[in-house]
């Protein structure tokens, strides 16, 4: 489903494919987590999907207690992607790392933020316009293939000062707002306001979980770095380091 995305016809189909039979999968658990719930369980996310009520008090029909259950699994499968990138800002060129380890606490999410304009968990995205769509004067006619070139705007130099550089300064102070205030400024995830247009629905999951591998890698153990291939090919959705980030912790 996420390898398929950006890929050819014969992969986006299969990965639709398999979407439709996650989806089965997951209204098959439901369901069984309805019939026969397991005590103590209430906590985990497949009972409290196959609890969740709607504002009437009605239990959510299965297909979108299923859908939302996969909205927490897909991304959580997601993030080794990026958990892979992360291991690439700490341990591809120690100087970052070293940084964040010397004032964490000020850093952290600044280097998060930063992480996620700089590498390219999807370079690109292409699309179909449904619609005649007119974007800033220019027209873009009904069933004209549109490439959002995610990579190249996070790197546009006429917005971000030297976008080359890995700067987690450059968000210090203003780090939260980027995925709760402000609309445009990086679009890693999507842009405009989360509940008026499209943003990825596991972004803030991304955003905690992130916080949470960063902890780990920089203050809870210490690791040895093998020689490994960094190198990220562009051509790869999505992408990653062709050694994905290998450590062994001492």
């Amino acid at each position: 489903m996420i390898s398929g995305a950006v890929t050819s016809p014969i992969d986006h189909v299969k990965g639709i494919s398999n979407r439709n039979e996650s989806e089965k999968w997951a209204k098959d658990l439901i369901e069984e987590a309805r019939k026969h719930p397991v005590p103590g369980k209430g906590n985990h996310a497949l009972y409290t999907f196959a609890h969740a009520t709607n504002l009437d008090g009605e239990l959510l029909p299965v297909e979108v207690a299923a859908v939302e259950l996969l909205n927490i699994i897909r991304p959580t499968v997601a993030l080794t992607v990026w958990m892979a990138l992360m291991g690439h800002a700490l341990f591809a060129n120690r100087d970052v790392y070293d940084a964040l380890k010397k004032d964490f606490d000020n850093l952290q999410d600044p280097f998060i933020q930063e992480m996620r304009r700089y590498y390219p968990f999807f370079p690109m995205l292409p699309a179909i316009a449904v619609n005649d769509v007119e974007v800033d004067g220019y027209l873009i006619p009904k069933d004209s293939w549109v490439v959002l070139d995610l990579y190249g705007s996070n790197h546009d130099e006429r917005a971000i000062k030297s976008p080359e550089q890995f700067d987690m300064a450059r968000y210090v102070g203003k780090a939260k707002d980027l995925s709760y205030e402000e609309e445009y400024e990086m679009i890693a995830q999507g842009g405009g306001r989360f509940r008026d247009m499209h943003r990825c629905a596991g972004e803030w999951i991304t955003l905690h979980s992130m916080r949470v591998f960063s902890d780990q890698l920089v203050n809870a153990f210490e690791f040895t770095v093998s020689e490994q291939d960094w190198t990220i090919p562009m051509n790869q959705f999505p992408t990653y380091p062709n050694s994905k980030a290998l450590l062994f912790k001492d």
